[in-house]
């Protein structure tokens, strides 16, 4: 079936007398010849290739735009329908056509077969019945999801026709209507079809009694990287790979995969042998490597082959392809393909001994002049090369470097011959190992290391300026001097050697050495080259705006040096052995002379001097001003943004370079450790680069100050930074001077402070104060004070103070106390505590004192034993009151204590402690009696399951305990306690100091079960002890022990009296 007009458009092909020509016309409407309308003329001005007759339909075409609204688009015209006249009640089709919906650029916006910016196409659009000529005008959908639909054909020849007629849109009848009646019919489809943009759709015209039943018929369309290539195009591209682009002649082949597509509603059959063939000029340069199969399913089916495009020459190859179909009116289906042959271009790489060379041939048989140009590493020049000329050499390589030439045909180098190749030269050969060169007066010593060495051969070339070494090999002519030394590779050599011509002094010399294999073809293993100049000779390097470095060659003694230009008289030792002298603070952008010599006084010159210029100094990289503040507790000092802890300020915080903008975050030095000093940066990206920071002028360190986030520390001390002072901030190059420049100290304010406060005087100090100041006392007003001074010093005492009494003191710069300087507000403390007296009642020290002027309240402190005043922890051993005694209570009797009182007041500084006083608490009654009945059990004397005790419970202070057991086993006293159950809720365990008192023993007790070694206990069964308990530390008398075997006599006897006297009984 017929394709769009686009697809043949140009084809050029020659006319194929088999192909049906009423098929391939497509009217005459453009004024075209009467052949295919959508292509140009033969360019080889042959005949056109598918002869048709034709008929005019501009007129028609217009006289229906401006018939009516619906009248908005016409079809493109066609070729004239042949076969004749067809009757109305034939079963064959009046008229059939395939329309490819185009879209309606007017305001109605119809989706139609259209002559506008999308047309769409109608083909045939001419229909011939019962002798008349038709042009079919417009078939239009009224709107994208329309189902109405118009109709209009215009005259040709002949009349109109009334006769009712059938229209056919893929298959689906209309209602019958007179559709050649030659005006504008509208008819309704049962549904809404699928015309969108571009879709085939069949339409055919039968009678209106015949069935609109699609007759099938396969549709072929060829793609190649899924564009479609139209029948007969000429015109191959890359777009849809007819374009097969470079390939080398050698061996570079290159493929594409073309799909044969069948959009017909019939199966699509591929009929040639093979499926698809090449002619052309250069067929046998492309090779269909993959046949296509067959049959081709309908509507959606597709096949492939492939096409291999290897050049049998160079330049531009062309070819057409063919392929045999059944498509009534596509067949053979052919288009043409091209590609470029390329020369094959090769390069090999050489070293010799010292240079790096390679070389471009062209192969293929090229015998023209050509052109090369390298695109690697860099774009080089357009290079001709000489006809018949096949390879050409490289210069000017670099070592272990890729490279890409290419050949071309012209010398813009703009159409390529080859195709690039890729080469790498060779590595470089390492340097010769330990390599050491001393420079002598007319000769030069070179060492080197014997590491790797051994058995190899070392060769040493020198030259000076206006020699070459000529020879690309090592002996080749024009070499200076050269010789071998073998299996030495240790050895010192000193060049030139006996019999050569020793070198000149101050002449710089050229010399390479060599390490190679022992045969004279061995490449190049070392090889260094360096400069050297022999004679005694000043030179200097690394020169900046501020400095540079002396070194002096082929002397190893001791040398002065002097700067001549500027003149000085300051002649600088440098020790023997010493090659080099660092010289600063030079001025910017000035010519220097500088001389060494042999002697002390700067008199015998030694060799010749040195000329250099000092560079420009260089613009910071950025100038600030920062405010200096005070923060984190005193700790660091300077600028730091963080909101929180930080302070100061710096204007500007921000600074360009590189291309980069960054924010100075910090800059501050820590006050006690000079290693935290930080400068902090913000910004993208950082640079590692070393800058100098300079503060006043003054280098604080060189660092990667531009690392952007790194805390960066600088290394200045003894900043002394004051709060308010501003500081020049700069950043300079490493090696450049800090920019002149210092901030300023805030201007001193008097200050004057109160020390040495006793409540009788106290000391004035002041600071930035004139050498002659006043003082004065401003508050007590009363009684009124004078003017004193003039004071000379630092400091001024006052005498005749009250206690406890708030001041204010002001300096003054005059006698009349008139200009004011400073002013300090001070108390004096409470008068020192006087006649503290100290007495004991039991478990207390009671204490009493003078009242102390200035006081409004005391402080009571004691210790006892050997602790400190200054070890008690407030408020344990600590009372405060407001009277002039205290108590102190709960002390344990028979301890010695300490006290001391002081006066205070709220506001002022405590008075001074008193003298210490000392007392020991006295005893107060037992808190418990008892009498032990001595029993023996189980290896111990005393009381337990046997034995008796006349009072188990001890009560002191609300607490209480019960007395389980007393035994005494030899002198070991155990004594055991229990809480009692039915003691009503009280309070169980006694806590303090106790002295439990048998007979007359003392033992300390803590309230709690115990085992100690007693001595001075003996005790027998039955026997009866005394027992008492004591609050504190007592010494027990009064207590006795009874024997076991009481005894009572009678003496004094009268006739009316008599006295009993016992023994062995209990005290009561």
């Amino acid at each position: 079936m017929t394709a769009p007009c686009a697809r043949g458009a140009g084809t050029g092909l020659p006319a194929d007398p088999s192909r049906p020509a009423a098929r391939r016309d497509h009217g005459a409407e453009d004024g075209l010849p009467s052949e295919d309308p959508c292509r140009e003329p033969r360019r080889d001005g042959g005949a056109p290739r598918k002869p048709s007759s034709r008929a005019d339909g501009f007129a028609a075409a217009a006289r229906r735009a401006a018939a009516g609204p619906l009248a908005l688009a016409a079809f493109a015209l066609g070729g004239l329908l042949a076969g004749g006249a067809a009757q109305a009640q034939s079963n064959d089709p009046i008229w059939t056509a395939t329309l490819t919906v185009g879209n309606d650029t007017n305001a109605r916006g119809y989706n139609s077969f259209y002559k506008g910016s999308t047309p769409g196409t109608l083909s045939p659009s001419t229909i011939t019945h019962a002798g008349s000529s038709h042009t079919v005008s417009s078939l239009l959908r009224e709107g994208e999801s329309s189902n109405k639909f118009t109709f209009q054909v215009e005259a040709n020849t002949g009349s109109g026709s009334s006769t009712q007629f059938k229209l056919c849109l893929d298959g689906t009848a209309t209602p019958p209507a007179s559709f050649l009646s030659r005006a504008e019919r509208e008819f309704t489809l049962a549904s809404v079809p699928d015309w969108t943009l571009g879709k085939k759709v069949a339409v055919k015209l039968v009678g209106a009694s015949d069935s609109c039943s699609p007759a099938t018929s396969p549709e072929i369309d060829v793609q190649g990287n899924n564009v479609s290539i139209p029948d007969g195009d000429t015109a191959p591209g890359t777009a849809d790979h007819t374009d097969f682009g470079a390939a080398a002649v050698s061996d570079a082949k290159v493929e594409r995969t073309f799909t044969v597509r069948n959009t017909g509603d019939g199966a699509l059959a591929l009929t040639g042998t093979p499926k698809v063939t090449v002619g052309g000029a250069h067929a046998s340069d492309f090779t269909v490597t993959a046949q296509p199969s067959s049959p081709v399913a309908a509507s959606t089916g597709t096949t492939t082959f492939t096409v291999e495009f290897d050049p049998s020459g160079t330049g531009a190859r062309t070819a057409t392809l063919s392929v045999a179909n059944d498509d009534a009116d596509e067949s053979p289906y052919d288009f043409a393909v091209a590609g470029t042959g390329l020369a094959d271009l090769t390069a090999s790489v050489v070293r010799k001994r010292v240079s790096v060379l390679a070389s471009l041939t062209i192969g293929d048989g090229h015998t023209g002049a050509w052109w090369h140009r390298r695109t690697k590493p860099s774009a080089g020049t357009c290079t001709s090369v000489a006809a018949d000329t096949a390879t050409v050499g490289l210069t000017g390589l670099s070592v272990g470097t890729e490279y890409t030439y290419q050949a071309y045909s012209d010398s813009a180098c703009a159409t390529a011959l080859t195709e690039a190749v890729p080469f790498t030269t060779l590595a470089a050969p390492s340097e010769v190992p330990g390599l050491t060169v001393t420079e002598g007066a007319d000769s030069l010593t070179v060492g080197w290391s014997e590491t790797g060495l051994t058995n190899e051969l070392v060769r040493i070339h020198w030259k000076s300026s206006g020699q070459d070494y000529t020879g690309d090999e090592i002996g080749g002519s024009g070499i200076r001097a050269a010789f071998a030394l073998v299996n030495q590779p240790g050895a010192a050599t000193t060049i030139p050697v006996a019999g050569q011509p020793r070198l000149t002094a101050g002449t710089e010399y050229t010399v390479r050495v060599f390490v190679i294999g022992s045969n004279a073809g061995d490449s190049i293993r070392h090889l260094s080259e360096f400069k050297a100049t022999p004679g005694v000779r000043l030179e200097a390097d690394g020169v900046t705006s501020s400095g540079a470095t002396l070194t002096i060659r082929a002397h190893a003694g001791q040398w002065w040096h002097r700067s001549t230009t500027p003149a000085s008289t300051a002649c600088t030792a440098v020790p023997a052995g010493t090659a080099t002298a660092t010289l600063s603070g030079l001025t910017a952008s000035t010519a220097h002379t500088w001389q060494a010599y042999s002697e002390s006084t700067c008199t015998t010159a030694l060799g010749a001097p040195v000329t250099f210029t000092t560079t420009a100094a260089a613009d910071p990289v950025w100038t600030a001003t920062m405010t200096v503040g005070v923060f984190s507790s005193g700790h660091r000092t300077g600028y730091w943004s963080n909101s929180n802890i930080g302070g100061g300020s710096l204007a500007p915080k921000t600074l360009s370079h590189g291309g980069a903008t960054y924010t100075v975050e910090s800059l501050h030095y820590f006050t006690s450790n000079p290693s935290k000093n930080e400068f902090k940066v913000s910004g993208s990206p950082g640079v590692t680069t070393d800058f100098k920071l300079c503060l006043d002028g003054t280098a604080a360190g060189t660092d990667t100050y531009l690392k952007a986030a790194d805390e960066e520390p600088f290394t200045a001390t003894g900043l002394n930074w004051e709060d308010g002072q501003t500081v020049k901030v700069a950043l300079v190059g490493a090696s450049e001077t800090c920019p002149a420049g210092t901030g300023t100290r805030p201007t001193p304010q008097p200050a004057v402070s109160a020390g040495s406060v006793t409540p009788a005087g106290a000391t004035l100090t002041v600071e930035n104060h004139p050498p002659a100041w006043h003082h004065k006392r401003t508050s007590p007003v009363t009684p009124v004070a004078s003017c004193s001074g003039p004071q000379t010093g630092m400091t001024a005492t006052l005498s005749d103070l009250s206690p406890g009494t708030a001041y204010i003191w002001k300096t003054w710069s005059d006698s009349a106390c008139a200009t004011e300087l400073a002013s300090v507000s001070f108390t004096t403390p409470p008068a020192q505590v006087e006649n503290l007296k100290v007495t004991a009642p039991a478990d207390a020290l009671a204490l009493s004192w003078d009242a102390a002027t200035g006081a409004t309240g005391y402080e009571v402190q004691w210790k006892s034993g050997q602790e400190a005043f200054s070890s008690i922890a407030v408020p344990a051993r600590h009372a405060t009151v407001a009277g002039t005694s205290y108590t102190i209570s709960g002390l344990i009797a028979g301890r010695s204590y300490t006290v001391r009182v002081r006066a205070t007041k709220a506001g002022a500084p405590d008075g001074a402690w008193s003298e210490e006083m000392t007392g020991t608490p006295a005893a107060g009654p037992a808190i418990w009696t008892a009498t032990l009945t001595v029993a023996q059990h189980e290896g111990f004397l005393g009381y337990a399951t046997a034995g008796s005790l006349s009072e188990k419970r001890v009560t002191h202070g609300g607490k209480t305990l019960e007395i389980s057991e007393i035994k005494l086993a030899g002198s070991s006293l155990t004594l055991g306690r229990t809480v009692p159950t039915s003691f009503n809720g009280l309070a169980s365990f006694l806590t303090g100091t106790f002295t439990m008192c048998f007979g007359s023993t003392a033992v300390e007790w803590d309230g709690g079960p115990f085992t100690k070694t007693v001595s001075g206990l003996s005790w027998s069964a039955g026997d009866m002890v005394d027992l008492s308990a004591y609050a504190g530390i007592v010494s027990c008398s009064g207590g006795t022990v009874t024997p076991s075997t009481p005894a009572v006599s009678a003496g004094s006897v009268t006739p009316a009296g008599a006295t009993l006297t016992v023994s062995n009984h209990p005290s009561t």
